[in-house]
């Protein structure tokens, strides 16, 4: 039986907005690939938003398809990440992040992002404590799945985020 590792993040009182996002968590010899909003210095995990009434899956075929052209040809759930923030032009959001473990098509040809915007990069797993990726809670989670291979879940507490 697989034990998940839970852990909470209290950082917010209440969310005006509940975000689904579905995250690819892509291995190659090592290195994670990330991504970026061109000219910031935070990464984030490719994928996005779900649709109303989209699952969770066709999400992430759908945004890794937009991003990078990139075809799923196989993914599982690995684990979920809430994480509660605001900020001064939107107010307070909640995301409920699904991460993927993820393999693509053509898995040794070089990733090209498809949207000007974004830029992908390669960060090293032994190297993620250090990185600058967000949220914060889902880059402690992921390194822990890296070396022990356990799904997690990392929530706000009950009474945190509405």
């Amino acid at each position: 039986m697989r034990r998940i590792a839970i852990v909470t993040d209290a950082r917010a009182e209440s969310a005006e907005s509940t975000e689904i996002i579905a995250r690819a968590v892509v291995v190659r010899g090592g290195r994670l690939l990330v991504a970026r909003q061109v000219g910031d210095e935070w990464s984030f995990l490719p994928g996005g938003h779900a649709r109303p009434g989209e699952p969770l899956a066709s999400a992430l075929r759908r945004e890794l398809a937009e991003e990078l052209g990139a075809v799923v040809t196989e993914s599982e759930q690995i684990g979920t990440v809430e994480y509660a923030y605001s900020d001064a032009d939107s107010g307070s959001h909640l995301e409920v992040n699904h991460v993927f473990d993820v393999t693509l098509a053509g898995a040794d040809e070089e990733l090209v992002s498809r949207e000007a915007h974004l830029e992908f990069a390669w960060i090293p797993m032994e190297e993620l404590a250090e990185a600058r990726l967000r949220p914060e809670p889902l880059k402690h989670a992921l390194k822990s799945w890296w070396w022990t291979g356990r799904p997690f879940c990392v929530g706000v507490p009950a009474g945190k985020a509405s």
